[in-house]
This record gives structure tokens, sequence and C-alpha cells, in this order.
């Protein structure tokens, strides 16, 4: 009977699988289209459009909607990227695209960096998809896997950019007629619609609501008479309609659920906004409702709108071409001197199509599952796809089996659905606002949730206070004056209770602080198992004894893993937390002057770096001083740390014995990620799942404390205790 039910299991992720599948006619999309061909395709987008969001926080707004304008005319193909030829009328001179669009010359700098590293390989038209899904995260919105495999158009059409792009002033019903000529329902118009949360849109786009709604010589009455005032201001009647405005009042850069709120309190910018709240008896009123108090539900099915709109009209197999350069041909990209060829964009952000950017958290956002799309050939499943659906099945098994918890503990990523449904967005507010003045706090919380469950199990005793009856965990030797992070849990604890007293745990606060951490960083997200209670206790000695130290060999290593239940695969993993963050001198500093007590360099660390370190760090210095864990990407959560340690660049020995250990089992798994982030961030969140699941403590067991420091009899009179928490961000401890 328990075969039977694992087959049930299996038979249903396939199915899960077969039912995700794009569903246009003949498209065979797949998110790891290019894993073999082009495995770095991901990284090299997010490092260009990081780089570019830096000088242009608006590009990331502008490439979403980018996405959208491709999409909307003879389908996802980069017919937009095309400039005018003698045989094309470019899409970009369309009314809704002229003076408007931007992100052109950022598109093409991806391309060239694409066609570098992977000549010939990479379609416009999945760059574009990609790089509204990357924009997404980079402004802290949901996050989903892409579809890839289009193809690029060898046509453009300005007739139909003209007649098919609704524009801002559309009513409720011209909306759906244009969202639904394109496969797309009601709730896709209003998903998509919430792209508009960020981003700007200039004056000329909607000054008729301020001054002359419908001809009627007054405002618009759906236009809240303080935001018509402010935006008569900043858009004056007969002006030149080119100055901007933010298209969300409350938070204009944050990919967050306000664009509802503001409808409902009749702030939407463009008439077309409005109308999905104030057209009286609409069915979009209950959809706008349900996205304004609950953001999982929009973001859900903004992802899943996103997947869908993706895929109308794609080109697959022989249709189309892979282009060389976006905006041209390939024959024309031959006869062109394309590099000094220019788009026709704009450095305005007007916005004439409605449905606009979005942003993809990361992490945060989520789902990341695993090898899971088949191509066919002919219509006809292969046998290599066959072999994939079968090896599918049963890792869909072991998924599932995997993911339960190893103790008795039933944790859930719903557990405070109910009881505390916005302790993720609290979680999420104060570590933005913190992160903000303290980039190191991201690393810092991280680090804490791994000294927490290597303790006792995750039960947040790494929390409590010296007390008469307890011996704090923070005095330990791999804590004391090096820990950082307890007053920022002390912060969202006091928020949390404020919204859900008596509710949340410390140890599930430091679980959700330790992922969204991770996206903040840009690094990926996964769904916390939830339901922790706090210990009552604390242990010292087991602090002292259990968590490995950043002078440990391998084999030291493998065994403190071990010793809670983890593997070296998760070793390797977890590990990877080093790609942010600092170190104090001190915990390196041998391997830099006396390695091993051979008053020598440590041999295993690049001469170069050496050296640097060496200027840092002083020999007979202070030992205070920090020092970057990655070198290349200090803030960054990527797997540079990976190709750091293969040029023998890890900061600590802990870091640099998982690749200079010879002949070790670690060294393919570092190459692995290295060369495959996308594998180093799913291998790094089930890790840190399965380490979240550590000893938890649930039921009856143990408690919700009031307060983080300590356990429930002693919080009364102590909110304003210190905690043992160093200024510094040492790192005494191998994770």
């Amino acid at each position: 009977m328990r075969c039977l039910h694992l087959v049930a299991i299996a038979l249903s992720c396939v199915v899960v699988v077969l039912v995700g599948l794009p569903l246009s006619s003949d498209a065979q999309l797949d998110p790891l289209f290019y894993k073999d061909t082009c495995p770095k395709l991901h990284y090299i987008l997010y490092k260009v459009l990081y780089k570019a969001s830096k000088s242009d926080p608006r590009i990331l707004a502008s490439l979403v909607r980018l996405h959208f304008h491709d999409c909307f005319v003879q389908g996802c193909d980069a017919s937009i990227l095309l400039n005018s030829t003698a045989t094309i009328v470019s899409e970009q001179q369309a009314l809704p695209n002229n003076n408007s669009i931007r992100g052109l010359d950022v598109v093409n700098q991806i391309k060239t960096e694409v066609e570098n590293v992977c000549p010939s390989v990479v379609s416009c038209a999945d760059i574009l998809a990609l790089a509204a899904q990357v924009s997404s995260v980079l402004a802290y919105g949901p996050y989903w896997k892409v579809p890839l495999g289009r193809r690029d158009s060898l046509t453009a059409n300005q007739t139909l950019a003209n007649q098919n792009l609704p524009p801002p002033f559309f009513t409720l019903p011209q909306l759906k007629a244009s969202f639904a000529t394109q496969g797309l329902n009601t709730t896709d118009l209003v998903a998509l619609s919430g792209a508009h949360t960020f981003g700007r849109a200039r004056c000329g786009t909607f000054v008729s609501r301020l001054y002359n709604f419908n001809g009627t010589g007054k405002a618009d009455p759906t236009l809240d008479t303080n935001y018509l005032q402010q935006l008569r201001k900043i858009c004056p009647n007969s002006g030149p309609g080119t100055n901007l405005t933010n298209l969300d009042p409350t938070t204009p850069d944050k990919f967050d659920n306000n664009y509802y709120s503001n409808l409902k309190v009749q702030k939407g910018l463009l008439q077309s906004d409005q109308e999905l709240f104030s057209t009286p008896g609409a069915d979009t009123i209950s959809i706008v409702n349900k996205f304004s108090t609950d953001q999982n539900a929009f973001f859900d099915n903004f992802k899943a709108s996103m997947i869908k709109m993706g895929n109308i009209g794609v080109l697959t197999g022989k249709k189309g071409e892979i282009r060389k350069h976006c905006n041209f041909v390939n024959k024309k990209s031959v006869e062109l001197d394309i590099a000094s060829v220019a788009s026709q964009q704009s450095s305005e952000e007007g916005l004439l199509f409605c449905a606009h950017n979005d942003q993809i958290l990361f992490f945060y956002a989520t789902q990341l599952r695993k090898k899971h799309v088949f191509r066919t050939q002919n219509g006809k499943m292969s046998s290599l796809s066959v072999s994939i659906m079968k090896v599918v099945a049963l890792w869909c098994v072991v998924v599932v089996v995997g993911a339960l918890p190893i103790s008795d503990a039933q944790l859930d990523p719903s557990f405070y659905k109910n009881s505390c449904p916005k302790v993720h967005s609290i979680v999420r507010g104060v570590l933005r606002n913190v992160s903000k003045s303290d980039p190191r706090i991201l690393a810092s919380l991280i680090r804490l949730h791994f000294h927490d469950c290597f303790v006792q199990g995750c039960d947040a005793s790494i929390l409590l206070n010296d007390t008469a009856t307890i011996v704090s965990e923070q005095s330990a030797a791999p804590n004391n004056n090096s820990i950082r992070g307890l007053d920022v849990v002390n912060r969202i604890k006091t928020a949390v209770e404020n919204a859900c007293p008596g509710i949340v745990s410390c140890a599930d606060i430091l679980a959700l602080a330790a992922e969204i951490s991770s996206v903040l960083a840009h690094g990926p997200d996964w769904k916390v198992p939830l339901g922790r209670k706090d210990s009552l206790t604390a242990n010292q000695t087991l602090a002292n004894q259990n968590l490995p130290g950043p002078s440990f060999t391998l084999d030291q290593l493998k065994t403190a893993f071990a010793n809670q239940g983890l593997n070296t695969t998760d070793l390797v993993a977890l590990s990877g937390a080093h790609t942010i963050g600092r170190s104090q001198c001190q915990f390196f500093v041998s391997r830099l002057y006396n390695f091993n007590s051979t008053g020598n360099p440590d041999p295993t660390l690049n001469t170069t770096l050496l050296q640097s370190l060496q200027a840092i760090c002083p020999n007979g210095g202070p030992g205070t001083t920090l020092a970057n864990l990655d070198f290349t990407t200090p803030d960054t959560f990527d797997s540079n740390y990976y190709s750091n340690l293969q040029l023998e660049n890890g900061l600590l020995q802990s870091d640099q014995e998982l690749f200079s250990t010879s002949g070790a089992d670690t060294i393919a798994i570092v190459n692995s990620f290295s060369n495959n982030q996308t594998l180093f961030y799913e291998n790094f969140k089930a890790s840190m799942i399965k380490m979240g699941n550590i000893g938890v403590l649930t039921g009856s067991q143990g408690e919700i404390r009031t307060q983080c420091n300590f356990v429930n009899g002693n919080s009364s009179g102590l909110a304003t205790s210190t905690t043992k928490e160093s200024s510094e961000d040492g790192l005494i401890s191998s994770i």
C-alpha cells in the first residue's frame, strides 16, 4: 500500500509538471532550455541589469514594460527591437512606443555579453522575457521561472502596434477586449495592471484627467481631490506634458500591492488603472479588493499571468531565427555597422501601454522547483523525454519524502496564514529599512539562524540573555563579540507583537529573517516552514562544542555537519552563504603569516589576495579590521563564492578546504555550483529548509516568548536590557 501511495505521488507530480507546460499551440518552452548551451545566461542578465539599475533605477520598470509591448504585437518575438530598414517599418515609431519606450540599449548590452559567452544561442525574445523577470526581482517583487526557447521574428508590425497596445485612457470594456484578444482574462488584466506599482508616467498620458476629463472641462470625478491638487502642481494645464510622476505615490520604487490600495482611495494615476475599481458593478472590484488585502494572492496571480502572457504567439523550432544583433534580422546585421546604430528609444519614461512594469522577489518569490519540463520532437515525446519523465517522477517522490520534517515536527509555510497573515511583510519591512543603513545586517542575520540551529536545534536559544538560571550562548567563544543582529530581531519581534500578540515565535522570526535577508541580497527565495516554538533554556557548552570554527579542516567540517544530520552537499551549499558579509582579520590572520605554525602563509591562498589581505591585516595588528568574504561581489548573494575557491581566493581556511583538499568529493560540487548558479540556489534552499528543521520544538513543547531575550517568566520589566552583540561583523564559525 505504501508503494502504491508513493507511485500516486510520483504520478501527481508528473501531472503537475505537464499541466505547468505552456499552453500555446506548438511551443515547447522550458525554464531549463539553456541549461547546457548557456548555463550562465541568468547571471549575465543579472550582472548587467544590477549595474544599469544603480545609475538608472527607472530602467527596471522600463524593461518590464518593454516585454509587455513586445508580446502584445504579433507575440513575444522581439519584433519591438527591430529598427527600420528598407524592408521593415519599426514598431518603435508606433504611437504607443514613439518617444516613450526605454531600455533598448540595455537589451543590446545584454545581447553583446551573452553573445560573447554563448554565440548564436540565446534569442532576443528570451532576453526580453528574462530581463522582465530579473528587473522584477531587483525591484523586490515576485519571482517566477521563465519558460525559455523562443525564437526571434523576421518582421515587425507597426500597424498592429498601434492597434493592439491599450492606451492609458481606455475604459474597462475596452481594456477587457484588448486583453481578451491576446487570450488573457479579467484576472490577468487586474494582475498585470499591478505592474504599475512602480515606475513613472509622463504628464501627457493623464493630464486630461486633471483639467478636461472626457471633454467636460472638469477633472475626473474618480480622482481623489488632494491627489488632484498634487498632480496639477507637477502637470500644469497646457504644459509640455513631459514631466514625470510616480505611478504609485505611496511606495513608488517597490513592487508591492499598494497599487490596489491606491485604487480603493481613488489614487490611480491613469484612467485605465482607476477604471478597475471605479467602474460601477465591475467584476474587477472584488479582485482589486482581494489583491489589496492579500499580497501573496497578487504575487501568485501576477506570476501566473506573466508566464501566460510570455507564451503569446511565440516562435519555436525552425520558425524565426536567433538574431546576432537584436535590432536587425541576421542578413541586415552583416550588411550594417550595427554597433553604431542607435535604437529609437526615449530618454523619458512615458507610459502609453497600461499594463506596465513589475518586479520579482527573490527572491524571493519563489518555487524554483526543479527539472520538470519535457521537450518534444514533431509533437511526440522523445525517448529521452520519457526517461526524464521517469526521473522526474522519482525525483518528485524524493522531494516529497525529503521535504518531510526529520523530527516529529509538523512545520508548515502557511502556519500563520490566519493567525498572523502579515508576518512575512512585517519582517521584510523592518529588514528593508535596516539594510539601507547597514547592508551588512543581511549576512549577520543569516549567520544568526545558523548559530541558533547548530545548538540544541532551531529554537531561538541563541537569543536568550544571561539570567540567574540561564548561561547565555551569546558568551560562547564562537559568538562572543561576534554575532550581530540581536537588536534587529528584537525590533522585528516588537512589530510582530503589535500586530499579532503572543502568536509568532522568535525561532520562526530567525528563520524568516534568514530567508528575507537572502532575498534582499538578491539571492534565492524559499517557502519557510513555520510553527516552531521557543526554548526555555540555552546551552553555552553546546555552542562551544557544535559550531565549526574558521580553521576547521574538511574532515572536521564534515563531522560537525553530520552531527546535525547534514550531508556533504549541505556543507558545500550552506557554506555558500559566505558569498556576502565580512570577517574580522583575527579569524584568518594565521593564514597570512603563520599557517599551521609553519611561519609561512597558507599555500592554498592566492598570492595576489594574500598581499591584499596582508595590507588590510598587518601581523600583530588588533585583528578587528573587516574584510569582505567575497571580494568580487561582496554584497550580492551569487555563486561567485565558488568561483573564488577555484582561484584560491577563499577568505577562511574552512572555505578553501572545500576545493583545495586533495581528492575531496566537495571539489566536484564546488565546480558544479560555480558553473550553475541556479543549481547552487536550489541546493542552498533545500539545505536551509533541512537545517531549519533541526531539533525544532512544536505543539506543547517550549513557548512563544513575549520578548526574545528572556523566557516569559523573566520578560517583565526587562524590555530595555541589552544583548551581547558586537558592532563588528566578526565571523568565528565556519558558517
